[in-house]
């Protein structure tokens, strides 16, 4: 497995922030971790949900949202909703959107990818 980690920023100021990762070559996602670098306490009004998608697609294939709280430092493996191919030079977008007030929030996002063979 090959991992791509980068940093996203997200300003409470703002209705939402996304960064598109370009994929070298041929792969497919497995896993999702991101790593939050504060604690975030249980807000159930004020909140962020991250979401991560093939940048050509309207579907999500991860959520997930600081309604119950985060613990910096400690790595959220998301669930896939399913496996996603990308072919070389195609991007992942990885989108911060905000619910009420939002957070101010930092956050390292790893994508584990796999090599897919071509015949």
């Amino acid at each position: 497995m090959q991992y791509l980690t980068f940093n996203l920023d997200h300003s409470a100021g703002t209705a939402q922030t996304q960064i598109y990762i370009p994929i070298p070559i041929d792969m497919r996602l497995e896993s999702v971790n991101i790593v939050p670098s504060i604690a975030s306490a249980a807000d159930g009004t004020d909140y962020t949900t991250f979401s991560l998608r093939d940048a050509a697609d309207s579907a999500d294939v991860v959520s997930i949202n600081t309604v119950a709280g985060w613990t910096g430092g400690t790595a959220l493996t998301a669930t896939l909703s399913n496996d996603l191919d990308y072919d070389a030079g195609e991007d992942v977008m990885v989108k911060a959107a905000k619910s009420g007030a939002g957070q101010d929030i930092n956050v390292q996002v790893t994508l584990g990818l796999v090599a897919r063979r071509t015949v």
